[in-house]
């Protein structure tokens, strides 16, 4: 699998759906229904949005491992809030990014946690969400982009 591009992003708001997963329970058809949850409401989203792309974004949310599954679009600051909707604040974060197939995004992930962060030198942060940047619609050939919140692993 081909090395992640180490990238510094600075912050910005996603507004979409926000269904909670439990740990073990990341099945495709799970994450699939959450974002036939947001195209319910996609159009609402959209005319705010302030680039094409959609978002996949994982906030922690208990100690049981539990988390917040936000499916959207990036928006601007003071943007009226759709009933029905959530905006979220991705902070700003350097991050692991991994290029992928949408096909193939379970299979990444899976590398990324069971191999390549065992020998990166980088230790994931927690404390900031993950998230998969998709291509917008008209993009259909267009890979999957992962960001994987990251700090260097000062004790390797």
């Amino acid at each position: 699998m081909k090395p992640p591009d180490i990238v510094r992003r600075e912050g910005f708001l996603v507004m979409g759906t926000v269904t909670r997963r439990q740990p073990g329970t990341e099945r495709p058809e799970t994450f699939v229904s959450a974002w036939n949850e947001f195209e319910t409401h996609r159009q609402r989203v959209q005319r705010h949005s302030v680039n094409s792309k959609y978002y996949g974004v994982s906030f922690a949310a208990g100690a049981d491992g539990s988390f917040d599954y936000l499916t959207g679009m990036a928006v601007g600051p003071g943007v009226e809030t759709p009933e029905g909707l959530e905006v979220r604040a991705v902070p700003a974060a350097t991050y692991a990014v991994f290029t992928c197939p949408v096909q193939s995004i379970g299979q990444t992930y899976r590398y990324i946690f069971g191999e390549w962060r065992a020998k990166s030198g980088y230790t994931t942060d927690d404390a900031t969400p993950a998230f998969e940047e998709y291509p917008p619609a008209t993009d259909t050939n267009a890979p999957v982009l992962l960001h994987i919140p990251i700090r260097e692993d000062h004790a390797k």
